[in-house]
C-alpha cells in the first residue's frame, strides 16, 4: 500500500490539516460532514492506486483552525484554491460524498477548468431530495436557524456531552433527521468540539436551502455519479434528475445499499472486491 502523509499548510482563511497519499494525478476529496480523517484512510488506499490523493479536516474540524468569519462553503471552496495554489497543482480531480457534494460544486464553479472531471457520490445538490415530508422540512429549516445561535449551541453541547442524556440527542436526531445513528456517532457527540458543532449547523441549514438545478447551467467536465436507490437520507431519482441537468456528460452507477453512509468504513479489500472497476472510468 501506499503511504500516507500528514501535513499542516497556513493558507489566508485558515491552517489545515490533510493527508496525501499516491503517486498519480491529482485527486482532492471533499468531506461530508463531521469528517474524522481517519474514517477516510480505507478509502485514499484504494483511490491511491490511480491518484495523488489529498483529503483535508474542514475547518473547525479536528487539527483545521475554524474560520475566523461563519462557515459558508463559498469558504471551502476558497480554501481549496488556496490550498492548491500553494502546493502548485494547476489542474486535479474532484470527488466529494453527501455534504461534500455541495462543496464539490461550489469548488467546481470557483474554479472552473482547472477541474479535470469529478466524481459525486450521494451527492447532496438540492433540498428537494431530502427525504422529509413538508411539515418536517419546514420544522427542521425553523430549528436549523435557531439552532446556528451561540446560546442554542451551548445547550446541544451539554446535552452532547453528558453521557446520560446524549442518547436524547441521538433519539432527536433519528427522529426528525432520519440521521443513521451507530456507536460512532455517540462518540462523536460525546467529544464533539464547540467549534465543530458551529460548522455543523451552518451545514445543516445550506442542506436545506441549497438548490443547484436553480443556477440553470450545464458543467463541462465529465462526472461519474453514484448513489444507492435505497438511499434513506436522499430522493435517489431526484438526485439523478438534477445531476443529469447539472453535467452534460454523466455517467451513473447504481447501488442498492440500505443506508446513506456505511455504519463502518469499507475495507480496501472491499474496495477493491467491488468498486476496482471504477477506477479504471475516471
Amino acid at each position: 500500500m501506499n503511504e500516507i502523509t500528514y501535513h499542516l499548510i497556513d493558507l489566508p482563511l485558515t491552517r489545515l490539516h490533510y493527508l496525501k497519499c499516491g503517486h498519480g494525478k491529482p485527486l482532492v476529496i471533499l468531506p461530508a460532514t463531521i469528517s474524522a480523517i481517519d474514517n477516510w484512510l480505507n478509502l485514499v488506499q484504494f483511490l491511491a492506486q490511480k491518484f495523488t490523493v489529498y483529503f483535508f479536516e474542514l475547518p473547525g474540524h479536528g487539527q483545521s483552525k475554524a474560520f475566523i468569519s461563519t462557515y459558508k462553503s463559498d469558504l471551502v471552496a476558497r480554501t481549496v484554491e488556496d490550498f492548491l495554489d500553494k502546493l502548485g497543482i494547476s489542474r486535479f480531480y474532484l470527488m466529494g460524498f453527501s455534504f461534500g457534494g455541495i462543496l464539490t460544486i461550489k469548488t467546481l464553479l470557483r474554479l472552473g477548468e482547472r477541474v479535470e472531471n469529478i466524481m459525486c457520490f450521494a451527492p447532496c445538490v438540492s433540498y428537494k431530495a431530502v427525504r422529509y415530508s413538508p411539515v418536517r422540512f419546514n420544522m427542521l429549516r425553523q430549528l436549523a436557524r435557531f439552532s446556528t445561535g451561540k446560546s442554542a449551541q451551548k445547550s446541544y453541547l451539554k446535552i452532547m456531552h453528558n453521557k446520560r442524556t446524549v442518547d436524547l440527542m441521538i433519539l432527536l436526531l433519528k427522529k426528525l433527521g432520519h440521521v443513521e445513528a451507530d456507536e460512532n456517532l455517540k462518540n462523536k457527540l460525546l467529544s464533539l468540539p464547540e467549534k465543530t458543532l458551529e460548522v455543523l449547523t451552518y451545514q445543516v441549514n445550506e442542506i436545506l436551502t441549497t438548490d443547484f438545478e436553480q443556477l440553470g447551467i450545464v458543467i463541462p467536465q465529465k462526472c461519474l455519479f453514484g448513489m444507492s436507490i435505497n438511499d434513506p437520507l436522499l430522493d435517489y431519482d431526484v438526485t439523478k434528475r438534477i445531476m443529469r441537468k447539472l453535467f452534460r456528460d454523466i455517467r451513473v452507477k447504481e447501488f442498492d445499499f440500505p443506508f446513506h453512509q456505511p455504519p463502518e468504513p469499507f475495507t480496501v479489500e472491499y474496495l477493491q472486491q467491488h468498486f476496482g472497476y471504477l477506477l479504471n472510468e475516471v
